[in-house]
């Protein structure tokens, strides 16, 4: 089963979908050792960004990997709180959560990076699709051609960070309203 949201009434047409599907088996594996693990949802911090707990049970932070999605936390932009209701809308309502390690484990911030898959959906490209961020993967990633061929579509879609001005952002005084 796949998820798509679209938050206005201009979706990406169909035909454009790009997909990408879990290639890799998860079951016994931890992301710590092995880059792959089913963890737990402990809090959606903002568009990509969340926080899980493994499953002996530690909490860990993981930065989305191939998005950047506006800020909604301590600075704030524009389509910053859309981008983090759509991501925690996702990952809240996920049966079964895994992450995926590729490259480099962690940021300078020490949050872990990661593909985040919600019920066999690729979360960070979701948010690709959903206009929410732009792709930023190096081009040795496995997933490199779907970010970007997503992100071409829903650029011409000219919603939310493409192009729309967002409802719920005061530009004058740069805050939420």
């Amino acid at each position: 089963t796949h998820l798509y949201i679209y938050t206005t009434a201009l979706p990406i047409p169909s035909e454009a979908i790009v997909d990408v599907e879990m290639d890799f088996d998860y079951y016994g594996k931890t992301f710590l050792e092995d880059g792959i693990e089913v963890v737990t949802l402990a809090r959606a911090i903002d568009g990509d960004t969340a926080h899980f707990y493994t499953q002996d049970g530690t909490y860990i932070k993981v930065r989305f990997l191939g998005i950047d999605t506006p800020e909604s936390t301590m600075e704030k932009e524009a389509w910053g709180k859309a981008a983090a209701s759509f991501t925690a809308e996702i990952l809240n309502n996920a049966e079964t959560i895994v992450i995926e390690a590729e490259g480099n484990t962690q940021d300078t911030y020490g949050r872990y990076l990661a593909f985040v898959w919600a019920d066999g959906v690729l979360v960070n490209l979701e948010v690709v699709r959903n206009a929410y961020s732009n792709a930023k993967l190096s081009s040795k990633s496995k997933y490199y051609d779907a970010f970007y061929e997503t992100e071409v579509e829903a650029m011409m879609t000219g919603r939310h960070v493409w192009g729309e001005i967002d409802p719920n952002y005061d530009y004058e005084k740069e805050e939420f309203k």
